[in-house]
């Protein structure tokens, strides 16, 4: 039993692991909520891409568009999936792209919780600014404690297939709004141990932390439908232009 870093072997098995997912259908729930900037969206940035899987997607509806991730073994998949010109690693407290470029700037499936205090999280807003044009759109999301006590508090699951599985222990330290999820990753004969934290924010540090950094907060939806969310929404999808 071997211990890795975040995603490092999760990546193998993780669009399997999140095959439940419909990303056409996030894609255009995503599209829908640019109409809230003025600007047209032409150049758009995932920069938690993951597999790729909805840079595809965005492709797919003829917008230009990158993708980019901390982790190398995530962006690798991609690349076996997908064009590798358009993805890259890169880390979003030092974002490696062009100020005033993109129109729209995408850090989704609560990417944000992997940040871990407030100054990542001012470092991440900054830097969104840098590279977004005027009154272009930064479209985020996050879980909340709803939904770490609710869903995870105390969660099991375990999948198999032929080669390779995984076993997930998810568990809530609510003192510390921390979100714990310990994997036990089978990939053939070998056994490898990962653990990932994420960190609940206040939705008013949330707002804060927006407005501070040259934002305007044009939108809190809750989960995947277009109503303003509330203490009774476990996902939030927030929509911010960058201030002309």
């Amino acid at each position: 039993m071997q211990k890795s870093q975040p995603y490092e072997k999760l990546s193998i098995i993780y669009d399997q692991l999140m095959s439940h997912v419909n990303y056409k259908n996030w894609t255009e729930y995503v599209i829908n909520l640019f109409q809230y900037t003025d600007i047209q969206i032409k150049l758009v940035v995932d920069i938690s891409c993951g597999t790729g899987s909805l840079v595809n997607h965005f492709d797919k509806k003829k917008y230009k568009v990158y993708g980019c991730d901390l982790s190398y073994s995530m962006i690798k998949q991609a690349h076996n999936k997908f064009d590798q010109n358009r993805f890259f690693v890169n880390d979003v407290n030092q974002i490696a792209l062009k100020p005033n470029k993109f129109d729209a700037v995408l850090f989704l499936y609560d990417s944000l919780n992997y940040l871990q205090d407030e100054k990542q999280l001012n470092s991440l807003f900054g830097e969104v600014n840098r590279i977004l044009v005027n009154g272009g759109v930064f479209v985020f999301d996050i879980i909340t404690d709803l939904l770490c006590k609710t869903h995870y508090k105390n969660f099991e699951e375990e999948e198999n297939w032929e080669d390779c599985g995984y076993i997930r222990h998810s568990f809530y330290d609510e003192a510390n709004h921390i979100q714990h999820n310990d994997f036990r990753i089978r990939i053939g004969n070998d056994i490898f141990i990962e653990s990932h934290q994420q960190k609940v924010f206040s939705e008013e540090l949330i707002s804060e932390t927006i407005i501070k950094n040259g934002f305007e907060l044009t939108a809190h939806l809750d989960d995947f439908n277009f109503h303003q969310s509330d203490n009774d929404s476990e996902r939030i999808h927030y929509v911010c232009t960058k201030k002309q």
